[in-house]
């Protein structure tokens, strides 16, 4: 590395054209014959080496101080260095540390992204057994539509085997509906933790006695409780989750959903179609449910038909139209349809290329076929000559042969 500016300008002053001539006071006085005139001169020279000391003096001065000076210069140079230096080193760690900070906000991004892909696949595991168990009791759910009517149906409970299969019956689904109940109290414990889940009661089911009378309707009392706790959580969940399916579902699902639900009316929550289904103006889909439309009729000789009217029977419950939904959208899952679905509302959109000037023969339709290659005249290779084959026809068609309407004139 070369030598500073300062250093230079240090070497430039320590010339030899700057050093003063040594000399002494013998030297003054080496000649005896003083006249006025050497008098004079040696005045002269005692004032020169007077001057010449002084300048000596100077001199040295001069060149202590501009030792101080460069020495100072210098300290002040390497300082300035150590600065720049630091100062360099700063800024190289500033690029070090913003890359550093983006590098972990892109890893974190990226784990946020491979959570929510977890999550979604979990979510939609989770969805597909839900809707498998779903359409496994679509059989018992039809099955039940079959059992007595309830004005029939004392002839069958007053039987041994009648009465021990209703109690299996009972004991089984009164095991079923706590194992239920304390799973939903699990969950809303652990995702809505600001719900107060009411008390457990423990209870153990008599399944020696013959009456479940009590545990059945402690079983219903106890469903109807979490139910009540739970309807707000249920509705601000939904509610929450329709927001955030509608701010980025497509105008055309939102209008066709709009025109099949509400008549093309403004485009409300899930929440609200929810309630309309289910209350008065839900009417009539309630009634559908009532309407039997599976194969099979009730068990018993005795069939009331006090339900054959608009309203359907009450003791029905047949949601055909919901079941064949949940098979399409398995099926669509399944097979990898429900992919395709933008391109069938593209094509759905897509406008018919019509030509609008050749309405009322006003312009002349045909089209142009392709060349025909290979042609060949068919070959008949049948065994029937073609009177056979006009009378197997007319036979078929139930015409007689040979019979021409005449035209009238």
């Amino acid at each position: 590395m070369s030598a500073s500016s300062l250093r230079k300008q240090q070497n430039a002053l320590v010339d030899p054209k700057y050093e003063g001539v040594r000399t002494s006071r013998s030297q003054l006085y080496e000649f005896d014959d003083v006249t006025d005139e050497d008098v004079e001169g040696g005045s002269t020279a005692g004032e020169t080496e007077e001057d010449s000391e002084e300048s000596v003096a100077k001199d040295e001065e001069n060149i202590n101080k501009s030792h101080s000076i460069s020495e100072d210069e210098e300290e002040q140079s390497q300082g300035d260095s150590d600065d720049e230096s630091v100062h360099s080193q700063s800024s190289d760690a500033a690029p070090d540390h913003t890359t550093d900070n983006l590098t972990a906000a892109l890893k974190k991004s990226r784990e946020v992204d491979k959570d929510k892909g977890r999550a979604i696949i979990q979510q939609r595991a989770l969805w597909d057994s839900l809707l498998e168990t779903r359409i496994r009791l679509q059989k018992a759910a039809t099955a039940t539509n079959r059992l007595p009517h309830p004005n029939d149906l004392a002839p069958y409970v007053t039987s041994e085997n009648g009465r021990a299969a209703v109690h299996y019956l009972l004991r089984e689904v009164l095991s079923f509906s706590d194992e239920l109940l304390t799973l939903r109290k699990r969950l809303a414990q652990v995702n809505e933790p600001e719900i107060e889940v009411p008390p457990s009661k423990k209870r153990k089911i008599d399944f020696e006695d013959e009456n479940f009378e009590r545990e059945s309707a402690d079983a219903t009392v106890a469903a109807v409780e979490m139910d009540a706790v739970y309807h707000p959580a249920c509705v601000r969940t939904l509610q929450k989750w329709s927001n955030k399916i509608a701010a980025v579902t497509p105008a055309s699902l939102s209008a066709r959903s709009g025109r099949s639900f509400r008549g093309g009316g403004a485009t409300r929550s899930t929440v609200e179609l929810v309630q309309d289904a289910l209350g008065e103006s839900g009417a009539k889909a309630v009634g559908r449910t009532r309407v039997r439309r599976s194969a099979g009729a009730r068990i018993g000789a005795q069939v009331s038909l006090e339900a054959d009217g608009a309203e359907g029977d009450a003791e029905v419950f047949d949601d055909l139209d919901f079941y064949q939904a949940l098979l399409r959208d398995v099926i669509d899952s399944r097979t990898g349809a429900e992919d395709d679905w933008m391109v069938r509302q593209r094509m759905k959109k897509a406008k018919k290329v019509v030509d609008t000037k050749a309405s009322k023969g006003r312009k002349l339709r045909y089209e142009v076929h392709e060349k025909l290659q290979n042609f060949m005249v068919p070959v008949p290779t049948a065994t029937w000559h073609e009177e056979q084959i006009d009378e197997l026809f007319a036979n078929l068609l139930g015409k007689e042969i040979g019979r021409i309407d005449p035209v009238p004139a």
